[in-house]
């Protein structure tokens, strides 16, 4: 069922005054709040970007549209601010799902994973105390930037295989420990067809 009777509700508009700003009849947005007829794409467009929704929420068709919305709206809103996460949607959406506790855990547990590529007593000598300090600083950055890339390349994957990696991901490092180990058996050993 789409969202539009809801939306329109939002902005104290009758279905008149909506029939007119996209160029339809009233009947046409009776039909449509009713689910009587479809929306067409190049009109469910045009109303998603007059509310300010993305078109799946508008249409019915998000997963976990009311989640969505608020954070495309945070999205929108936060769109030209420039210490905003790259992709704090990943973030948002990891935290409703599994709770905030073991999103951070995923988050540290992939600080731990980057922090295998730390720099070395030969590239302080290379570029002095300060040089260094600034390299540090700025492979954290790059690091963080990775992050929030890979949480949102998650949350593109299907919802079966985003949970079973956020799993494994949130795991305390022995248990971590022992799925990698059996992995790289399995992978040194591949089974053989008869």
């Amino acid at each position: 069922m789409n969202k539009l009777r809801e939306l329109r509700k939002t902005k104290n508009m009758t279905q008149s005054e909506l029939a007119k700003e996209i160029n339809v009849s009233e009947k046409t947005i009776s039909r449509w709040e009713k689910d009587k007829t479809l929306i067409k794409a190049n009109k469910a467009k045009e109303l998603a970007d007059f509310f300010g929704v993305s078109t799946g929420y508008l249409l019915g068709y998000d997963e976990n549209s009311d989640l969505m919305h608020s954070i495309y709206k945070k999205v929108k809103n936060n769109i030209d601010d420039p210490k905003r996460h790259i992709d704090f949607l990943g973030h948002d959406f990891l935290a409703d799902k599994l709770g905030e506790d073991v999103r951070d855990r995923i988050v540290d547990n992939l600080r731990e994973f980057y922090s295998d590529h730390t720099l070395d007593e030969e590239e302080k000598k290379t570029f002095g105390e300060e040089g260094f300090e600034q390299l540090k600083e700025y492979r954290k950055s790059l690091i963080e930037k990775d992050i929030d890339l890979f949480i949102g390349s998650l949350m593109r994957m299907s919802s079966d295989i985003r949970l079973i990696i956020a799993d494994l991901l949130s795991l305390p490092p022995d248990k971590r420990k022992a799925i990698s180990e059996v992995i790289k058996l399995m992978a040194d050993n591949p089974r053989k067809e008869d």
